[in-house]
């Protein structure tokens, strides 16, 4: 199963969108914090979470609890995006009469948890979670905690509380952002080690002053650190929590405020304040102009391909480009399936595997069975039959579709009723 890559970063856009024009509409809100999870709910809502917005109440479903409630915008959007109810509503964001309120309240169908005073929501996620063990239930709770309300000590007498009963099907999400109401969280109550001066990027990166994990873990948690911004990291560590039997997991997600807006970014003035509306049309468009990273490996070192990966991981590129040519759809020969299923295990970062070979449709199975998130196909090999075969095929795996063109190929008829459904168009 692919990891639905472009899906979950087109709804996290969307998402992000619809926080910054129901922040504005109310003239209040949240959307620092609700952009720094931005990411960990995409994955949620768009890959692993059970549920059913048609049936909010389906038995079986997963529970999200989002303990920072503060960041309800930031719910809302994607509740909004996965159809528990029209984006327009959004609108009504903290109006008098609205289910949507500056918290999230159970008159929203699909809300799980009241959120508003902080450092509660992770002591009743494991009420939910032992309930769920004694009825056998095999649903999962998800909660999302804020840094911020670490501070209180019912998170720390929750924590001992899960590891003792050995909570396993409860995963945790601390938006490690380093930002709270007043200020830097580091200057209010350390978690990591107490901050010098107003830049925490220093902080960020250097790894040897992190110590929020060794508290968890010393609380007897399984701990994951990730960049909370990375779609597979974050993918990959939701995978891994879950396999996790007889403790309850934490991911500890770095974060940035305000992630994807320049101004916004690492601002505490943005923990709490919507965005003007003459500045509306200027976030959009940044958030319009974003854009990602994606070295191909042949460029480099063709007898050591690993190293190439590598290098592509220690440069943190957003993924990997991965030019397959059979010698006759072009003249070059590189390599095929079996030596993306050799590089697959050496990082997470998406695989964006680039065809050039003759009639794809005979061998895409083979690539998607490699563990390529993302496969563009020729539309000179193609006719509207066989994309057709490869379209369904990749999005019942979750891996991206893509169609290339070269540039003296006129674009064939058949292709327009596939456009609107592309991942992306390669020219």
């Amino acid at each position: 199963m692919g990891l639905n890559y472009y899906q979950i970063k087109k709804n996290v856009l969307r998402a992000r969108k619809l926080v910054i024009k129901a922040t504005n509409t109310a003239g209040s809100g949240h959307p620092g914090g609700s952009f720094s999870m931005a990411e960990i709910l995409g994955c949620l809502f768009y890959k692993h979470l059970k549920y059913d917005p048609k049936n909010p109440n389906w038995e079986d479903r997963d529970r999200l609890v989002l303990s920072k409630g503060h960041a309800a915008p930031g719910l809302f959007s994607n509740m909004a995006v996965a159809g528990y109810f029209p984006e327009s509503d959004l609108e009504t964001l903290r109006k008098f009469g609205s289910k949507l309120q500056g918290h999230p309240d159970l008159k929203c169908p699909g809300v799980e948890f009241c959120g508003g005073s902080l450092g509660t929501g992770l002591s009743y996620s494991i009420g939910v979670a032992l309930a769920a063990k004694i009825d056998q239930k095999n649903h999962h709770v998800y909660t999302i905690i804020g840094d911020g309300e670490s501070d209180e000590g019912q998170v720390w007498e929750a924590a001992m509380t899960a590891a003792k009963y050995k909570v396993d099907n409860l995963t945790a999400f601390l938006d490690r952002n380093f930002i709270q109401q007043d200020s830097y969280t580091e200057k209010i109550m350390p978690l990591d080690e107490k901050l010098e001066g107003d830049d925490i990027s220093e902080m960020w990166k250097d790894a040897s002053r992190w110590k929020t994990g060794d508290k968890w873990r010393s609380f007897g948690w399984n701990v994951i650190e990730i960049d909370g911004h990375r779609i597979e990291q974050i993918d990959a560590a939701i995978t891994k929590a879950n396999s996790t039997k007889g403790i309850p997991s934490i991911i500890i997600a770095r974060t940035i405020k305000g992630k994807g807006v320049e101004h916004m970014e690492d601002n505490p003035q943005w923990h709490g304040k919507a965005p003007d509306s003459d500045v509306v049309p200027l976030i959009n468009l940044e958030l319009d102009s974003q854009f990602m990273i994606a070295p191909s490996i042949i460029a480099g070192d063709m007898n050591n391909l690993e190293n190439e990966v590598k290098r592509c991981v220690a440069g943190r590129a957003d993924y990997i480009h991965l030019d397959v040519m059979d010698g006759q759809f072009v003249q070059t020969k590189t390599f095929d399936h079996r030596k993306i299923k050799e590089l697959r295990p050496l990082t997470v970062i998406p695989f964006d595997t680039h065809l050039m070979i003759n009639e794809p449709v005979k061998h895409v199975r083979e690539y998607v069975d490699a563990g390529s998130d993302i496969i563009t196909v020729h539309a000179e090999v193609c006719n509207e039959s066989s994309f057709g075969e490869i379209h369904d095929l990749l999005k019942q795996h979750q891996v991206g579709v893509g169609l290339a063109i070269n540039p003296d190929t006129e674009l064939p008829e058949w292709s327009y009723k596939f456009l609107p459904s592309l991942d992306q168009l390669i020219v």
